[in-house]
């Protein structure tokens, strides 16, 4: 009776793992993703099943961290398909979507695919593109000489950058240029205020600039492109503790890369001087404001205070501060462990520094009109001696 009872369990052992490669030998055909980019995801597929299908559905790996479900129409013609709404689900643009989906069978069993995927690029615009070893750019709108002048304008700034920060870059670097800052909006992160031109995208080794496509925009791109370049260089650096960094630094660092500095930038920090209304920098260790002009002020004194803490203390020790983000030190004790100062300390140095460099420039002001009446002087001088001895001469040779 044993073998009996022992042949009866192996046929049910063989039978049920019979079933199982038949369920496991489900086909798929045809599986195809098309979306309009922030609008609707399709995903359809042609199937082959040989036990009867009880309902499908589709699991979708978004940028939030864990795979969203679903529900997947099944038609006689044994084809499934869905449409989302992008809006409800979160997606990376510009990322590598992987997508697959899950069978459940009348008989209770269940089956998964193999997983597909489809590159989430923004398909709003027919991109050009222009390759090298260092770059790979990709621009809406204009010619290949628009191509070239971006190649020139992101070489010189990724020097820039590493003259700042010297680490090297992982190549290439991918550039998507927008025609301007309204559309780029639809790529940035949701939480960026809307005066944010531009984004570095660090875990695409990315960045996201816009800017009008004629050459004369080329001012816009010489600031936009180094100062995202740098932020990739001091993601390489910092990794994990990138977020951790105190804003004041990453932004100062990227703003002093900038190959085509701000003129406003110099402005900003004389009348909030003028004003007394600079921004404590204890409170530029996080988020900048939204609100356009205090953000343009907080990027000034950023650019202003590194450049300051770098011609004091040397580039290594504010590097230092980089690489010691995220110790579970706040802003100022950060600061300090690496300066040997506190950040109340510093800002007051760095406002008694830029106060003096105001007090010198005004004090040679005073003197400019001195300046133009001795060149003015001096003009009546040399012209009156050219005159005399022209004079001088016509009177020698008639005699």
């Amino acid at each position: 009776m044993r073998w009996i009872l022992f042949f009866s369990l192996l046929c049910q052992a063989l039978f049920h793992g019979f079933a199982q490669t038949q369920q496991a030998s489900i086909e798929l055909s045809q599986v195809e993703a098309s979306y309009q980019f922030g609008s609707t995801l399709t995903i359809q597929a042609q199937f082959s099943s040989p036990t009867e299908l009880q309902d499908a559905s589709l699991d979708i790996q978004s940028a939030s961290g864990g795979p969203e479900t679903y529900p997947l129409t099944i038609s006689t013609a044994e084809a499934l398909s869905t449409q989302i709404d992008l809006a409800n689900l979160n997606l990376q643009p510009f990322s590598r979507i992987y997508y697959w989906f899950e069978f459940s069978f009348s008989d209770g069993s269940k089956f998964t695919s193999p997983s597909y995927w489809f590159d989430y690029v923004d398909n709003r615009f027919t991109w050009q593109s222009n390759q090298s070893k260092w770059f790979a750019i990709y621009w809406a709108n204009g010619d290949t000489t628009f191509g070239a002048k971006l190649q020139e304008i992101a070489l010189a700034g990724l020097k820039n950058a590493t003259q700042i920060l010297p680490v090297s870059p992982d190549l290439p670097i991918t550039i998507y240029v927008y025609p301007d800052a309204q559309s780029a909006q639809a790529i940035l992160s949701s939480t960026e205020p809307a005066w944010v031109a531009g984004e570095a995208l660090p875990q695409l080794n990315m960045i996201i600039v816009s800017a009008a496509t004629d050459l004369s925009s080329a001012q816009d791109l010489e600031r936009q492109i180094p100062h995202e370049i740098t932020h990739l260089l001091e993601y390489k650096l910092t990794q994990q503790n990138y977020s951790a960094s105190p804003a004041w630094l990453l932004e100062g660092l990227a703003s002093n890369a900038e190959t085509s500095p701000n003129p406003d930038y110099a402005r900003e920090i004389q009348k909030a001087l003028a004003d007394h209304n600079l921004i404590p920098m204890s409170q530029l260790c996080h988020a900048f404001s939204p609100d356009t002009n205090t953000a343009t002020l907080a990027y000034a004194q950023s650019g202003s205070f590194v450049n300051y803490l770098t011609s004091q203390y040397g580039s290594d020790k504010v590097m230092g501060l980089l690489e010691n983000s995220g110790n579970g030190l706040d802003c100022s004790q950060l600061v300090n462990s690496v300066l040997g100062k506190n950040l109340e300390t510093l800002d007051s140095d760095w406002q008694s520094s830029i106060q003096a460099q105001s007090t010198d420039q005004n004090g040679a002001l005073k003197y400019w009109p001195y300046f133009v009446i001795g060149i003015v002087l001096l003009t009546v001088l040399v012209l009156f001696s050219r005159f005399y001895l022209i004079k001088k001469a016509k009177k020698n040779g008639s005699k």
